[in-house]
């Protein structure tokens, strides 16, 4: 299958995306009081943050290898943060919340494989509209040669 044409604009807030959902779930991982306010609530949000988690490291990556590798490295950061809150006060080291998080990683990537790459990244085309991402014709065939600014044709 023909992968899609991506400015490199496009590419890097894939990528900051990625990266500020990471940032965000480390944050809320060390919080110290967080963990005593979820309660019973706990494994489901573990669960909900990383099946998130596994769905936005779809959309960031080009292919089926790379997403599998980013999926490996997100359960192997929630490994990380789970033996860091050991440190954290008011945090616990959770077996059952690393089985949560690796259960989630496994839906959310059901959840993008089943959906698939191409209604995933018209998400990201909603979200950057002025972008010049070119989705995959339906039918396969190549895309058109885009008009430079000029005018003319652009391979």
């Amino acid at each position: 299958m023909r992968e899609a044409r991506l400015n490199p604009g496009l590419t890097r807030l894939r990528w900051l995306i990625v990266a500020g959902y990471a940032i965000a779930v480390a944050w809320l991982s060390l919080e110290p009081a967080l963990g005593r306010e979820l309660g019973s609530m706990d494994k489901s949000a573990h669960f909900a943050t990383y099946l998130t988690f596994a769905v936005v490291a779809y959309i960031a990556t080009r292919n089926n290898r790379q997403y599998l590798l980013a999926c490996l490295l997100v359960m192997l950061f929630s490994i990380v943060l789970e033996f860091t809150q050991k440190m954290v006060p008011g945090r616990t080291f959770s077996l059952l919340d690393m089985r949560a998080n690796g259960v989630g990683v496994l839906a959310g990537m059901s959840v993008a494989l089943l959906v698939g790459r191409q209604r995933t990244r018209r998400l990201l085309v909603f979200l950057a509209p002025s972008s010049s991402y070119q989705l995959p014709p339906a039918s396969g065939k190549p895309l058109p040669a885009e008009a430079g600014r000029d005018g003319a044709e652009t391979p």
